[in-house]
């Protein structure tokens, strides 16, 4: 997505909200998103693009969350976090990207959202 989320590159490279692989080994990746949700789903996965499997994006990590308030109260939306972290062997000039399933529930304050990695 054009929007992106600020990146944490560690000698990463970072294009069109792809941090890119500089070459083979172990990374920890790693994903925070912030955001408000009612009787809604809200997805936050990080993904990998690789010629490996024809540049179909692969899910890396995902969290899934869930929430509705009661009746009286249908009209507040309440807040959560998404964390997403893990060691991943990756492969030079493979990308990695988060994704979310509604850019809209997100809380925009560039501290609530960012994503990042580096080689271990």
């Amino acid at each position: 997505d054009e929007r992106g989320f600020p990146a944490f590159r560690h000698s990463l490279s970072y294009s069109n909200g792809n941090l890119i692989i500089p070459k083979d080994g172990f990374y920890f990746l790693f994903s925070k998103v912030s955001f408000r949700i009612n009787c809604s789903t809200f997805t936050h996965e990080i993904k990998l693009n690789s010629s490996r499997y024809s540049y179909i994006p692969i899910n890396l990590m995902m969290d899934k969350r869930r929430s509705c308030v009661d009746q009286k109260r249908a009209h507040e939306k309440n807040q959560f976090s998404s964390y997403l972290g893990g060691v991943l062997r990756l492969h030079k000039k493979e990308k990695v990207f988060v994704s979310v399933s509604d850019y809209s529930s997100l809380i925009t304050e560039t501290k609530q959202n960012f994503f990042g990695g580096f080689m271990i």
